[in-house]
Order: structure tokens, then sequence, then C-alpha cells
């Protein structure tokens, strides 16, 4: 539920947040747009939520705007 929340506060706000625990991302993937120390801007209208649970129990949302 948290990540439902996050992503839609994220696309409402216009700001994307910070990956945790990201402190240097390795060369491998410097090529990526990827947002690790404050959040950035950015007009997002779609969202994609992973839960991983126990077991593997595994579920993917994907969230729109309206509009």
């Amino acid at each position: 539920v948290l990540s439902l929340i996050t992503a839609l506060l994220a696309m409402s706000g216009g700001r994307i947040p910070p990956v945790t625990e990201l402190d240097e991302p390795t060369e491998n993937i410097s090529a990526m747009r990827l947002v690790h120390t404050t959040p950035a801007r950015a007009d997002v209208g779609v969202a994609q939520i992973n839960g991983f649970g126990f077991g593997g129990l595994n579920a993917v949302a994907i969230v729109e705007a309206a509009r």
C-alpha cells in the first residue's frame, strides 16, 4: 500500500523520489536516468509498482493519471 501511495503522490506532485540506499551507482547503469540524491521534477503520467512477498507471491500494478 505504501508503494501505491508513494507513486500517486509522485505523480500528483510532479516529483520522482530517489532510489533508497543508492549511494554510488555502478558504471553498468550509468546511462540510466537514476534519481539517487534528491527528488527530480518530472511530468509523470504512469507509474509501475512492484510487490514481493514471502513464499514467491509477487505482484505488479500499473497506475495511470486521469486525463
